[in-house]
């Protein structure tokens, strides 16, 4: 049991450093030169960022993380109905046992 924890734990540290690492790189895109022009005169929002990168920001950020999210709680939501629908079934089949006794 103990090894499985340890294994649970070791896995969710990987998966948010990764996170970590994910967002870290996404974010600090445009500081490695995504989007290289001539500096203009103005500066207006649509003028400094590419709407490629803006397009990539969007579903990098946003869409995808949302996506992931929802799976995850799909499965959470999944684990506890399953735990719960057993739990009645004990709840139940413990209740029997004890009208069987008298």
């Amino acid at each position: 049991m103990k090894i499985r924890t340890t294994n649970k734990v070791f896995k969710s540290h990987v998966i948010i450093s990764l996170c970590w690492l994910a967002g870290s790189i996404i974010g600090f895109l445009p500081l490695f030169g995504w989007h290289e022009k001539p500096q203009i005169d103005t500066c207006l929002f649509t003028k400094v960022m590419d709407y490629d990168y803006l397009v990539f920001l969007y579903f990098a950020t946003i869409i995808t993380p949302a996506l992931i999210m929802l799976g995850f709680y799909a499965h959470i939501y999944r684990v506890i109905v399953k735990q719960h629908e057993s739990y009645i079934y004990l709840t139940r089949f413990t209740e029997l046992d004890k009208y069987e006794e008298c």
